[in-house]
Order: structure tokens, then C-alpha cells, then sequence
């Protein structure tokens, strides 16, 4: 199977994986993904013959056509041969990844995540739920993302409405919340719509009630914090390794804590160097 094919094969299972299970599972769109790895190269006609290549309609089979050839002539130049052959390694872990977490006959898995490449193709995934352990989720660096990422979390009472929303300029997530949010040292409460997204997004911590008039200890905390690479997520069945293979990567950890401090959510989002908290 030449490069071209598997490049192919690969995002047609990936986005047929995501289609499926997008609340477990998101990945960038192929033919923005494609646009932004492979950059000038990359031309107008081969943008919508990977719209049409991907979208399911009409045409398909002959986009898929057009697309193959235009990406063979492409890959005559040896950078863009480079970036291809590191997208589709990429893909082709991306897809182990998403395979182990639907597996649910295995008992104990490990996956290396390292390429930057392959957090530029991830938006979302799901760690494998855990009775009376927190959530655990990954986000990607949204590079190619021409959307923010909304994360509903499905929490209970008072959380049922809260969302976390990434941006792709933005390291810690902005908030959707009809709670009263405090955000230290200011002592006061305000709602979500009097605090600036830029204040939001400085705040290592954010305290959320559900009165005007706040009781001993808040009803939930969200701590964002800067964590070094490599380190290991750990949910169920499934560890994994986030490796920064590249020395440009970081990770931004968000947790959602009850009144307890119990964690009930851990999102992981990484970052590249050029991104700053």
C-alpha cells in the first residue's frame, strides 16, 4: 500500500470513528487537517476535493480520485513527502488510541502519545469511565481547528450545565455557567457575563456558587495549572504516555472539584511552545 493510499485510508477511518462516537472521540476535519500540514502546497482544488473526498455526499468517489492524484504530485517535493509520512504515523497512532478505548475486553493497555503532529489532528478523547473515579479527557493543541471545542461535562446538580470551551488562542478553557463565579483574590462574586475573557483566562482558580451571598466553602473549584511532559494518564483499562518527542510541548491540566475537593473532571490540554498561559 503506497502513502498516498494509507494517508487516505487513514482519515477515512478516522473520521468515520469520530462520526460514531463523537462524544468519546474528535478529530480536526481531513481537509482542514491536510491544509494546514501541508500549508502553500496545499491549493484551492485540493481543498474541495477533500471537503467533497469527506463529506459523504455526492462525488465522493471522484474527489477521493482527484484528491490521490493531486497528493501524489504533491509529495514529488521532499518536505511535503516529510510532513505526510509524519501525518499518517500520526493518524495510525491516533487510531490504536481510539481502538483500545472502545475495546472493552481489554484488561490493561498502553498507548504512546508524543508526535506533535498527532495533537494537531486530536481535538477530543474520552478516557474510559471509572465507577467513583473522575473523568479523564485529552485535548489537542487545536492548531487547525477553525472551531472552539465545547466539552459538555454532565455533571449533577450544581454542575449540570456547566460546559468547558476551548479555543484555539486561548491555553485554559473559557467557562459556560449560569453559577456566581469568584475568581481570587477579588473577593467578589459576579456572573459569568461580568468577567472578562481575558480575566477568565488568566485565572488559576475559579470559584463557582450557586447563592449571590457565598456559604463557608464554595460549591465548586476549577484549578487550571501548567504541567511538564512526559507524564501518564491513567483511566481504567487504559495509561496514557504523553511524551513530547518534539521538546515544544506542554500540557495546561483543568480540574473541576466539588465542594470537597473531591476531582470529578481532569482535563489535559497541550499546548505548543508558541502558546502561553
Amino acid at each position: 500500500m503506497n502513502l498516498v493510499t494509507r494517508l487516505l485510508l487513514d482519515l477515512t477511518r478516522l473520521s468515520a470513528l469520530a462520526q460514531a462516537d463523537h462524544r468519546r472521540f474528535e478529530v480536526a476535519p481531513p481537509a482542514t487537517l491536510l491544509h494546514a500540514v501541508l500549508g502553500g502546497t496545499h491549493g484551492e482544488s485540493q481543498q474541495r476535493a477533500a471537503e467533497l473526498a469527506f463529506g459523504g455526499g455526492q462525488g465522493q468517489a471522484a474527489a477521493l480520485a482527484q484528491l490521490s492524484r493531486e497528493l501524489e504530485r504533491v509529495l514529488r517535493e521532499q518536505e511535503a513527502l516529510q510532513q505526510v509520512m509524519q501525518l499518517t504515523a500520526a493518524l495510525e497512532t491516533l487510531l490504536i488510541a481510539a481502538g483500545v478505548l472502545r475495546e472493552r475486553s481489554l484488561h490493561a493497555a498502553t498507548v504512546k502519545l508524543s508526535e506533535p503532529l498527532l495533537f494537531d489532528a486530536l481535538r477530543l478523547l474520552r478516557l474510559g469511565a471509572v465507577p467513583d473515579a473522575p473523568q479523564h479527557l485529552l485535548v489537542g493543541t487545536l492548531a487547525s481547528a477553525q472551531t472552539g471545542l465545547a466539552i459538555p461535562l454532565g455533571l449533577a446538580a450544581p454542575l449540570e450545565r456547566l460546559e468547558l470551551i476551548y479555543e484555539a488562542a486561548l491555553p485554559t478553557p473559557q467557562l459556560r455557567t449560569d453559577l456566581w463565579l469568584r475568581v481570587p483574590p477579588d473577593p467578589n462574586l459576579r456572573r459569568l457575563e461580568d468577567w472578562t475573557p481575558a480575566e477568565l483566562a488568566m485565572a488559576g482558580r475559579v470559584e463557582l456558587y450557586r447563592r449571590r451571598i457565598p456559604g463557608p466553602v464554595p460549591d465548586a473549584i476549577i484549578v487550571s495549572e501548567r504541567v511538564a511532559l512526559p507524564h501518564t494518564l491513567n483511566s481504567g483499562p487504559c495509561t496514557l504516555h504523553l511524551l513530547d518527542a518534539s521538546g515544544s510541548m506542554s500540557a495546561i491540566r483543568t480540574t473541576v472539584q466539588n465542594k470537597f475537593k473531591d476531582p470529578l473532571v481532569i482535563i489535559e490540554r497541550i499546548l505548543v511552545q508558541q502558546q502561553h498561559m
